[in-house]
């Protein structure tokens, strides 16, 4: 049997694909995003992060879910830290599509919390090994932009990435070995999360681009 950790990685391949190519996250990795389309993206992240970090602690005891729980990777106290620290009490103005991208993943993950928590770990795969991965570069590419800024949500109390993401992908393999008849599930589940992280990137490109018009509709004036 071809173990859990390979199967999710080629099956949501192209759902990867797609999300990298993302308007808004060709902009995070250029640095080329303004201040308060940051702003918006970590707020987007405190909330995802917050609601899947929730039904994770809620679920712990669920035997998948419990192989991949590492509190050492959960993101929202961090994100809650950015978020202040890039606010600095001014008002953070969210634009509908971007509440209504939030809240269809929020709720999405609500409801796996509630019939299916193991499949929770599909969602943990796809945010917890991207920040290990993609997220390292990035966060390079946001301190050589915002010097001074405050970047927690990349920085982890550990240093061996790899050694994390090899840890991480054994315990999904033992998933796999432990739960086979879930492995289509997850793998399906794995490319619902890539999609619904999509849909928040999309929000967040539409938002870019009405902060731009906004802000020039302001000059003409």
């Amino acid at each position: 049997m071809e173990k859990l950790s390979l199967l999710l990685r080629d099956s949501t391949s192209q759902a990867h694909r797609e999300a990298e190519g993302a308007d808004f996250i060709k902009k995070l990795f250029r640095g080329s995003f303004s201040e308060g389309e940051y702003r918006g993206y970590l707020w987007a992240l405190r909330e995802i992060y917050r609601v899947l970090e929730e039904e994770m602690h809620r679920c712990q005891d669920d035997p998948a879910l419990e192989l991949v729980f590492f509190p050492e990777l959960f993101r929202s106290q961090a994100l809650e830290q950015d978020l202040q620290a890039w606010t600095q009490g001014l008002e953070l103005p969210i634009s509908p599509e971007l509440k209504r991208a939030v809240s269809a993943y929020t709720e999405h993950l609500q409801e796996l919390g509630k019939s299916g928590p193991q499949l929770l770990v599909a969602h943990a795969y796809v945010r917890y090994l991207g920040d290990l991965s993609g997220g390292e570069i990035l966060g390079r590419v946001l301190r050589s932009r915002f010097e001074g800024h405050s970047f927690e949500f990349h920085d982890y109390e550990f240093s061996d990435f790899d050694q994390k993401k090899n840890l991480y992908r054994e315990r999904l393999d033992q998933i796999g070995e432990m739960m086979p008849e879930q492995i289509e599930a997850l793998c399906e589940e794995a490319a619902t999360a890539f999609k619904l992280n999509g849909l928040v990137f999309q929000a967040l490109s539409a938002s870019g681009v009405s902060e731009v018009k906004t802000a020039t509709a302001e000059v003409r004036v």
